[in-house]
């Protein structure tokens, strides 16, 4: 919003990968320790909140707080939705 040297933003974002995970769990009631090692896919929807700071017109810096919800593919996470949450500091420069 605005056209001044600070601006707010507010928004949708969406976040679709692919991952490796490593995972090293000790099972209590059979004494034995496990390895899992498996690729996972995510899936990630966050509403972003920021400032940007223009000092020129070419260079901007912004800082960003999103917090959303998540779902990976993976045995351990039994596939379950999860808050998630995200902060981000960029500079900008346009040319």
């Amino acid at each position: 919003t605005g056209q001044g040297k600070w601006r707010f933003f507010l928004g949708p974002g969406i976040r679709v990968g692919q991952g490796h995970i490593e995972e090293y769990y000790y099972d209590y009631n059979t004494g034995n320790d496990y390895y899992k090692n498996e690729d996972a896919f995510y899936f990630k929807f966050h509403l972003n909140n920021g400032v940007i700071f223009s000092t020129i017109d070419e260079l901007s810096i912004a800082a960003s707080v999103s917090l959303g919800v998540r779902s990976v593919e993976f045995d351990l996470l039994d596939n379950k939705m999860r808050t998630t949450g995200a902060a981000s500091f960029n500079m900008i420069y346009r040319f």
